[in-house]
């Protein structure tokens, strides 16, 4: 039992010391950026579980922010309206105010 983790902390040693060679040859910044490259597609494979959606994950551009917020937006203010206007409107044509429930729950 004791030789299985004096092989890990072996294999751990081993694995630094190739790590700080190559950090010494490459400097700092490229090893940085390098490793938080390679922490981030790890991070989306483990969530992804071997599917293909790396394209999900770049970096958006402001513009492309903008589309979706305005999107969004759209959708939240058409809400809004539809809660504060479809009600009134159903109770003046005569429908009971359990089936303006229904039609919300239709929704």
């Amino acid at each position: 039992m004791a030789e299985k983790y004096a092989g890990k902390l072996h294999l751990m040693k081993e694995e630094a010391k190739e790590k700080w060679g190559e950090l010494k040859e490459t400097g700092v910044k490229d090893s940085v950026a390098k490793n938080v490259d390679m922490l981030r597609s790890k991070v989306i494979r483990g969530v992804n579980a071997g599917e293909d959606y790396d394209h999900h994950y770049r970096r958006k551009t402001r513009k492309e922010l903008l589309k979706i917020s305005a999107a969004v937006m759209g959708i939240e203010f058409a809400y809004a309206a539809e809660t504060a206007f479809v009600s009134p409107t159903l109770l003046k044509i005569g429908v009971s105010q359990s089936n303006t429930q229904c039609c919300y729950a239709q929704d």
